[in-house]
């Protein structure tokens, strides 16, 4: 149900277009190498930037893809667990990856 409600809410905000820039096709490469690369890619930075923001706002978020982080969570460690849920589900990876992100840290840290 909030799967449904998360996907719901981002098609009608947004375009989630195969081609876009900031798809899980695009984007999970990028942030599997920001996870082990000392490199400053500037695409490694949109993906962490991207993360980071995530996590930050994640307690103004809808109630419908809401998820609740330890507070002590890093930015590193939700890298992680958006490449998780991307490599998990290929089906999606056309889908916006703040979208994915989303969607695996709701599966990783669920409110109760």
């Amino acid at each position: 149900m909030r799967f449904a409600a998360a996907i719901a809410i981002v098609l009608i905000a947004g375009n989630a277009n195969a081609q876009d820039a900031a798809s899980g096709n695009r984007m999970l490469g990028f942030c599997k190498e920001a996870l082990v690369s000392k490199n400053t890619d500037a695409m490694h930075g949109v993906c962490l930037g991207a993360i980071s923001a995530i996590l930050y706002l994640s307690d103004f978020l809808d109630p419908r893809i809401k998820f609740c982080k330890p507070a002590t969570v890093t930015a590193a460690q939700g890298i992680s667990i958006a490449v998780r849920y991307m490599e998990n589900h290929p089906e999606l990876l056309h889908q916006d990856f703040q979208l994915l992100s989303v969607l695996g840290f709701m599966e990783a840290w669920p409110c109760k």
